[in-house]
């Protein structure tokens, strides 16, 4: 019988598959629910969401029914910030709080003064930034009929967390957890600032690789995901 519940949110230009892999590592406790956005997969024939507010919002009415079990939520890179924007929600409604946040690949949103706005990139340019970012195949970068399909869906995503403007609020009641990888753009001062967001001490730590590192540790993060939740039902 499943006991607790773990909300993934995707990356920039992901899907619901991207952690697929995610759910063979879970405790029999523990649920996956792999989140979709707005624009791919099950919601294709929906317009994809170039604000961060909106989108979280759209989320925020998917969990709250969901909320029969306790729970906590994951999120990589731009999955981080909206899934910070999911619990501030949820608080301002007084709804039930995520137990835990494990937020991987990103900075602390205070940090982000001036980001990059490869939403406006040439499609030639945006090829290269995401070849670079790692994370899409070579298949889908190098054959135009399939990236093109997949273009309007990454500049929105990009869109949505470039244009987003950040606004200090009270630290969340909630344990952040924060994972970066050894050779991606991210400081481990950008990293700690994630402690603005919550009154408990900030974990952080680094795992080897680049921005996507988590599909070569996706073993080894559920492990911290699965102790830390068994952890808490054995408490609770």
């Amino acid at each position: 019988m499943k006991k607790f519940r773990l909300f993934c949110l995707p990356h920039a230009g992901g899907n619901k598959y991207s952690y697929k892999k995610f759910e063979e590592y879970a405790s029999p406790y523990l649920e996956v629910v792999l989140m979709e956005y707005p624009g791919r997969g099950e919601r294709m024939k929906e317009n994809p969401q170039t604000d961060a507010h909106s989108l979280a919002d759209l989320l925020v009415n998917e969990i709250q029914h969901q909320m029969d079990l306790p729970y906590a939520i994951y999120g990589h890179s731009m999955g981080t910030l909206i899934g910070l924007l999911i619990a501030r929600r949820l608080r301002i409604g007084n709804m039930m709080l995520p137990r835990f946040l494990f937020f991987t690949g990103s900075e602390g949103p205070s940090t982000r003064v001036h980001p990059k706005q490869r939403h406006l990139l040439s499609k030639a340019d945006l090829i290269e930034e995401l070849r670079t970012l790692g994370g899409l195949s070579e298949e889908v970068l190098n054959y135009p009929d399939i990236f093109d399909f997949f273009e309007p869906i990454i500049r929105a995503d990009f869109q949505a967390i470039e244009n987003f403007k950040y606004a200090p609020d009270a630290p969340l009641a909630v344990p952040i957890t924060i994972i970066i990888g050894t050779k991606e753009d991210v400081t481990i001062e950008e990293a700690r600032s994630w402690q603005l967001e919550t009154s408990h001490p900030l974990e952080l730590m680094q795992l080897s690789g680049h921005h996507f590192f988590i599909f070569s540790h996706t073993e080894r993060i559920m492990r911290l995901v699965n102790e830390k939740i068994h952890e808490q039902i054995s408490n609770s």
